[in-house]
């Protein structure tokens, strides 16, 4: 029996428009819709065969890293799971946490 794939092909998320209200405002929301507006490619990592995502980003996966925010640009909110996983572990190498928000809208703790 094959696997089935996490995340999904580019075929199945053609390139949405996404607009600025979409995004949170000041300068967060500004910084996570300039990503996504100009980011091809969804930085997910399926676990199960180590490839990325090929869909195209529509959304940011925002944390902060010693007090700076981060972007991981992403398709879908299953692929933003499979990212919180990822970042949460690194970070818990070095003995640290975050809290993680969506498309520049405030970070709560996870």
């Amino acid at each position: 029996m094959v696997e089935k794939s996490l995340i999904g092909s580019q075929e199945e998320n053609k390139r949405r428009n996404v607009t600025r209200e979409e995004f949170g405002e000041g300068p967060a929301g500004d910084y996570a819709f300039h990503i996504v507006s100009t980011s091809d490619k969804c930085e997910a990592i399926d676990p199960n065969s180590n490839k990325q995502c090929k869909n195209y980003a529509v959304q940011t996966l925002d944390f902060d890293v010693i007090g700076q925010m981060e972007v991981a640009p992403n398709c879908s909110d299953e692929c933003a799971k499979l990212l919180q996983i990822r970042i949460r572990g690194d970070l818990a190498k070095h003995n640290m946490t975050t809290a993680f928000g969506k498309n520049g809208w405030g970070r709560e703790r996870a």
